[in-house]
């Protein structure tokens, strides 16, 4: 199942794993590659910035697939905030998880820190409504 997919490898790939869902990726990029993807995209993109440390990260994880599987137009990418060491300063993250939705480019629509899956289902909801994706 995917939530058995996510508990196994969420924290232990640096590349997207083989059958992940086409709308998810283990991004472990900087701000630019970031930037690229969003733009590149046409609809909204939620960038989930974790650590395979931190406990609600775990959580959060393995409250995700349900909400990627709800909404396969939603690209969902994934960075380590060890891996990526620049990624808290680029985007002020200052706890984790933190997941941002941006869409078009890297000017941030909404934030969500130390969350839950039905919260970022719900804010996923209201976003898609305002800017009509």
């Amino acid at each position: 199942s995917l939530f058995f997919f996510f508990k196994l490898t969420a924290f232990s790939y640096s590349i997207t794993p083989p059958g992940a869902p086409k709308n998810f990726e283990i991004f472990d990029y900087g701000r630019n590659e970031i930037e690229k993807r969003v733009q590149k995209f046409d609809g909204l993109v939620v960038v989930d910035f974790q650590a395979p440390w931190c406990i609600d990260c775990k959580i959060l994880s393995y409250q995700l697939p349900r909400v990627i599987k709800s909404h396969p137009d939603v690209l969902f990418l994934v960075v380590d905030v060890d891996r990526v060491r620049t990624a808290r300063q680029d985007f002020q993250v200052r706890h984790i998880p933190h997941v941002s939705f941006f869409y078009g480019n890297l000017t941030e629509l909404a934030s969500i820190v130390e969350g839950n899956g039905p919260q970022v289902d719900s804010k996923i909801k209201e976003l898609k409504a305002k800017i009509g994706k």
